[in-house]
């Protein structure tokens, strides 16, 4: 369960998000209570002037992995624009970027998924409740179905990108020569 305050004016500062955060740490102790990132850069828009280099900058360091990738980026944010970097440090790095997230990212119901669900109801809102639940349960069956077939399909465990940029690191490396320079170092010549 993801938790989204971010909709609101202030980017996670306040009463509110203060005592929603410390009441979902105490009642449900593995809640992972983040921030929205859509939303955010909404409200980073704000500060920023919507200046396209810093609104660019930010999506791709919220979604990296590699903790090398996010603090290239940040670094490149902070000289570009120091408020907006001030501002994310005050959000806490930890409630919107998945390198530095402490929790799993893929055991997890987002807003979206949640938004998606909801404009789904819409239409069958007004039936009984056990119309409702074979329908969800339909729902989602056919949409996990869906994704475990194309996973199924996949010729690797990871993306397409990511595994053509894998490729495109290994075939080069495999016509290096190492030469030992004593018990734990080597020298690499291309």
């Amino acid at each position: 369960m993801v938790l989204d305050p971010t909709s609101r004016s202030d980017l996670a500062s306040g009463t509110f998000n203060d005592s929603f955060g410390y009441g979902m740490k105490t009642i449900f102790l593995d809640t992972a209570y983040r921030v929205c990132v859509y939303h955010l850069a909404k409200n980073l828009k704000q500060h920023c002037m919507k200046r396209g280099d810093v609104i660019n900058l930010y999506y791709p360091f919220t979604y990296v992995y590699r903790v090398e990738e996010f603090d290239r980026f940040m670094a490149e944010l902070k000289s570009i624009h120091h408020k907006v970097y001030d501002e994310l440090l005050e959000v806490r790095i930890q409630k919107f970027s998945r390198v530095r997230s402490p929790s799993k990212w893929n055991h997890m119901m987002t807003t979206n998924i949640a938004e998606s669900m909801n404009s789904c109801l819409l239409a069958i809102c007004k039936l009984l409740i056990t119309s409702i639940d074979g329908f969800v349960r339909d729902l989602l069956q056919h949409w996990f179905h869906d994704r475990r077939s194309n996973a199924r399909e996949a010729p690797s465990f990871l993306t397409r990108d990511a595994d053509q940029h894998i490729k495109d690191k290994v075939l080069p490396s495999q016509r290096c020569e190492t030469h030992p320079i004593d018990f734990n170092r080597f020298k690499v010549d291309d």
